[in-house]
């Protein structure tokens, strides 16, 4: 209880702006810090807001060796490096992360986040490829690959996406409203119409 107190005080002094307080409430802590992944990532956070830098780093690193399998002990040290600019930090770290949860589609989305941000776009395509793949009964997921291919102009490319999206998740109304806006932006109404009526009929209210 004590120390769950002064981790929570850590935390409000954090969010309040009081770095110096915030890091003397889990020094209070001890040693035990150094064997506690959520302390080491509040004392990272702290550092970083204190731009101490080698310090949060070292925090942030510490709490995945304590526990590699957390995925969020990673994801802290990826925001790190990318809030300090260090893209090839980042990208290592992603990489770790691949490699640790290979089926877990919020790497594969950070992974394709750091493509896009490096203007890399056939890197994007592949990563959002693999996810659909992970999780294939996730519309969320074919509705940003065909809005990938929508923002860069692969029309074909992105019906082809959507249509078989529809074949596969014929109870997602999403992916058949997204195709049907499609058509009509394309000036192809007779194919919308069809869509609209499937949808309507499927979902009266």
């Amino acid at each position: 209880a004590y120390t769950d107190g002064l981790a929570l005080l850590a935390n409000l002094e954090l969010i309040e702006g009081n770095f110096d307080e915030a890091l003397g409430a889990i020094e209070k802590i001890g040693t035990e810090v150094e064997e506690n992944e959520k302390l080491l990532n509040i004392r990272g956070r702290i550092f970083t807001a204190r731009e101490n830098w080698d310090e949060a780093e070292s925090s942030f690193k510490k709490a995945i060796v304590l526990n590699s399998s957390n995925f969020n002990n990673h994801r802290a040290l990826l925001a790190f490096y990318q809030s300090r600019g260090k893209k090839d930090q980042a990208k290592e770290v992603l990489d770790g992360m691949i490699k640790e949860f290979p089926d877990q589609p919020q790497a594969h989305l950070l992974l394709a986040q750091f493509y896009r941000m490096d203007n890399r776009p056939e890197m994007v395509e592949a990563e959002l490829k693999k996810v659909t793949e992970i999780a294939p009964d996730n519309p969320r997921f074919r509705l940003q690959l065909a809005s990938l291919y929508l923002a860069r102009g692969d029309f074909k490319k992105a019906e082809e996406t959507l249509v078989q999206a529809r074949k596969e998740l014929s109870d997602k109304p999403d992916i058949g409203a997204e195709l049907a806006t499609l058509y009509l932006d394309q000036q192809r109404f007779d194919e919308a119409q069809k869509i609209y009526d499937e949808l309507v009929e499927a979902s009266p209210g």
